[in-house]
């Protein structure tokens, strides 16, 4: 038995396995994580491991310290045959064998995300939230836009120039026609 204390395993005897990785909830939930110390409780240990016994479905490590399930009365007939001979054992038990091992075949470990659209909406809510700030910055903090970059002031300042520039025989004052206040055609 072991105690996790700060990340170092200490080996006791009294206690159950307590792990400190992750181990998943439940086979119906696809929030597949608790980061937090876990029992192992009447799992079988099935392979070593790097750290703490734990269980994780893994591309990295597909081979788990821990079996998924634990033994119930419905699997232990199921474990007694499966010592024999394997042609003995039907699909369905193979399958449920399987189970009890794992959560995740490797198909559905490397499907898709059912997960996207939650992604997505937190993103589309994370953007509104950043255009909202800089809508109320803009609003409360900015000081208010300088009257230069106005239309009016820009068509205001050209005049005048076009206007300083009218005695010239060439330029740009030669191409308005100040009676209409457009430029000629």
């Amino acid at each position: 038995m072991a105690l996790v204390r700060s990340s170092i395993i200490v080996q006791s005897k009294s206690t159950p396995h307590i792990v400190r990785h992750a181990i998943l909830l439940s086979a119906k939930h696809h929030n597949e994580y608790c980061w937090q110390k876990q029992r192992i409780g009447q799992r079988e240990i099935v392979g070593p491991s790097s750290g703490g016994y734990h269980f994780i479905d893994s591309t990295d490590r597909p081979y788990p310290s821990l079996r998924f399930r634990a033994d119930d009365e419905i699997i232990k007939p199921i474990r007694e045959k499966e010592k024999g001979d394997w042609k003995n054992l039907t699909m369905e038990e193979k399958k449920l064998l399987y189970r009890y091992s794992f959560r995740r075949t490797q198909a559905e470990l490397l499907g898709w995300n059912v997960y996207w659209k939650m992604y997505f909406a937190y993103t589309l809510i994370w953007i509104s939230i950043g255009l909202g700030v800089v809508g109320l910055l803009k609003h409360f903090s900015y000081p208010p836009q300088v009257p230069t970059l106005s239309d009016e002031w820009k068509h205001a300042a050209m005049r005048k120039i076009l206007v300083l520039e009218k005695p010239l025989p060439e330029g740009a004052a030669t191409l308005y026609d100040f009676e209409n206040d457009r430029w000629k055609d």
